[in-house]
């Protein structure tokens, strides 16, 4: 881990709050409770491929990728602070009722003017955080840290493209590591690099965990292999970190990482 030489801190703010759908469902589509990092480095991804006027789609390897993997690339580990208004209520996922067009999921002899089989009644998901604030981390190696930079000022939504966030700033941070056991975090991480909580407020959830496979074309048609649990702080948490499993970096705003082992591109 000795070559993650900078942080590039964002914050940013939502204008109402979430869309981020849960994969497989169809007559209900729950939204996730918080931000899953894949969804973040789509985000970011959006922003990259602007500033260095990339496809949608890759080509590696003869395989097709979502354009994202670009963003991975550049990357070594990516976190999350989230600012809520109150930590002991937390975050929680409404369910709007929309009538919606279901033309794709029925017969086509079903499918004519008038027909009482077009419509239907779907139960959304949303998450309200109207002007809540959060800060994204991205660790990256120095050579890309201004790359980085520029993608992050990019950031338009978070979600679905009603998921409206505003950059409020972003900085180029120095990062160092530090040799500690026990460590107060107010960013997400992996649940298995913790050997305990010792104190905070916190939600343990199962996020997918970025890596190569995800954006491959074809491959993902089971999500559940890509869950791992995480540690969403409410508020900054203490927490006796795993030996061998994570290093501990703190950045030159006082804020600390555990950021595991073994990088997601291994």
């Amino acid at each position: 881990m000795s070559n993650v030489l900078r942080a590039i801190k964002a914050r940013i703010k939502f204008h109402w709050g979430f869309i981020l759908r849960q994969p497989l469902y169809t007559a209900v589509q729950p939204s996730t409770k918080y931000p899953t990092l894949t969804s973040i480095i789509g985000a970011l991804s959006y922003g990259l491929s602007k500033v260095k006027a990339l496809p949608e789609v890759s080509v590696i390897d003869n395989h097709l990728y979502s354009t994202a993997i670009e963003f991975l690339k550049l990357s070594t580990w990516i976190t999350y602070a989230l600012h809520l208004p109150s930590p002991e209520l937390g975050v929680v996922e409404t369910r709007d009722i929309n009538k919606v067009v279901l033309s794709l999921g029925i017969r086509r002899e079903n499918i004519f003017p008038g027909s009482r089989f077009i419509w239907g009644i779907q139960a959304h998901g949303k998450v309200y955080l109207p002007g809540v604030d959060m800060d994204i981390c991205v660790f990256t190696r120095n050579e890309y840290a201004d790359i980085v930079f520029k993608a992050s000022w990019l950031l338009s939504r978070l979600g679905s493209k009603e998921s409206l966030v505003s950059v409020i700033n972003v900085r180029i941070l120095d990062v160092k590591e530090i040799s500690m056991k026990n460590v107060k975090t107010r960013f997400i991480t992996l649940s298995d690099t913790v050997e305990k909580v010792l104190e905070g407020i916190y939600d343990e959830v199962n996020m997918p965990c970025p890596c190569t496979e995800w954006w491959k074309l074809g491959v993902v048609k089971n999500p559940s292999r890509f869950l791992r649990k995480f540690l969403v702080p409410r508020t900054c948490i203490k927490v006796q970190v795993k030996e061998h499993k994570a290093h501990i970096f703190m950045d030159e705003e006082g804020d600390h990482y555990i950021v595991p082992a073994v990088s997601w591109l291994s």
